[in-house]
């Protein structure tokens, strides 16, 4: 009788461990591990610069604008108006040389609002329209410093008789969520109203005034203005 022969079990090749496979990948994609590793250390590098360079950047600005906003107040203030003039034109010099200098940050742009303002003191209000309008484009933060803005373009437009243009962006401070200076764009867009012969308006405008601040200190002249034009109103009728 032929004997049965009995096989062994190939015994099958163990699995590589994920730590194993792992350290085979390193060292198979060592040379693309080391550029990626490299660009990314250069990204971080400059990312980190240019942060450091841009804080410095608004430090600085923040610094000259301080000096340049002192003098524009002593100027503004000055009982002396033939050297008002002389002082509100050398800040401005200042200030544009702020703004050049640092128009990427906040406070290279803030400097055109107050370049705004001094021309508006200098009774310029075209250039006043002018900067406090690239003011607009280029702020998105700060409510309230569009709202002077916002005043200083209706204020300016006022003076040039344009009174449609004024009431325009007086009504844009409706939309800022500011109870001080709502009541107050109000009280400006009534004035325009009035200006342009619209009563009905102006009427509207000056109670809007009055309902949203009763106890301002021109709540007396306001009643007053509102009741002679009610009274115009009706004579015309």
């Amino acid at each position: 009788m032929a004997k049965r022969i009995i096989k062994k079990k190939e015994i099958p090749e163990p699995v590589p461990s994920f730590q194993e496979r792992f350290t085979k990948w390193v060292k198979k994609n060592l040379k693309a591990i080391g550029i990626v590793s490299g660009i990314i250390l250069i990204i971080t590098a400059i990312i980190l610069i240019f942060l450091i360079h841009s804080k410095n950047l608004e430090r600085r600005a923040s610094y000259k604008l301080s000096i340049a906003l002192n003098l524009y107040n002593q100027a503004v203030y000055s009982q002396d108006i033939k050297g008002e003039k002389k002082k509100l034109k050398e800040v401005l010099k200042d200030l544009e040389d702020i703004e050049k200098r640092y128009k990427r940050t906040d406070h290279g742009k803030k400097a055109l609002l107050y370049i705004g303002h001094i021309y508006y003191h200098l009774k310029d209000y075209d250039n006043a329209i002018k900067f406090y309008r690239r003011f607009l484009k280029k702020t998105k933060k700060d409510d309230l410093l569009k709202i002077m803005a916002l005043n200083g373009l209706g204020y300016a437009n006022e003076e040039k008789a344009d009174f449609k243009e004024a009431i325009k962006w007086y009504s844009k401070i409706l939309n800022i969520n500011n109870r001080f200076f709502q009541p107050y764009a109000h009280l400006n867009m009534a004035r325009c109203f009035e200006k342009l012969k619209n009563i009905p308006e102006a009427i509207k405008n000056y109670r809007e005034f009055l309902k949203e601040n009763p106890d301002s200190e021109r709540s007396l002249q306001v009643k007053y203005k509102v009741k002679v034009l009610e009274e115009m109103s009706v004579s015309k009728k």
